[in-house]
């Protein structure tokens, strides 16, 4: 079984937020989560799975978070080969992110990912999985080795 990443590896990213989570107000940060949920129903489709495979993301595992990513996901050609969609259940940090994406990998077995942060890719404790990352500006997801 394999897995990818989902937002900058199956689906565009979402831009960027004006200011950070942290500095927004109530009604910003209600905004910035409706304006996420509008971008996840919509977002442009980017690699396209040929295999059965795993979901993986740091979108956070809310109800209508979860109904928006699972529904796109099988609206794609691929659909049908998604096994599971697997969100965070924890605050969005990068060490966070990461342990969550290592713990997956390593339960569901995977044998290879595709990630495109490498600030995540180089935190992955996943010794029987090959790494993968990619953009959109690469033709093919290539191998991540470490340097």
């Amino acid at each position: 079984m394999i897995g990818y990443d989902i937002d900058g590896v199956l689906a565009d990213k979402p831009p960027a937020p004006d200011k950070p989570w942290g500095k927004s107000s109530g009604p910003e940060r209600t905004a910035r989560k409706q304006a996420l949920l509008a971008w996840y129903h919509t977002a442009t489709p980017l690699l396209q799975p040929t295999q059965p495979f795993i979901a993986i993301s740091a979108r956070k595992d809310e109800p209508h978070t979860r109904a928006i990513t699972e529904e796109w996901i099988h609206r794609q050609p691929y659909g049908h080969l998604c096994v599971a969609v697997l969100l965070l259940n924890t605050s969005r940090t990068i060490e966070n992110t990461a342990n969550f994406k290592t713990q997956v990998i390593n339960h569901y077995g995977l044998t290879a990912f595709t990630e495109d942060n490498k600030q995540i890719l180089k935190r992955l404790n996943t010794p029987a999985t090959t790494l993968y990352y990619w953009d959109k500006t690469l033709p093919t997801p290539v191998l991540y080795t470490q340097v």
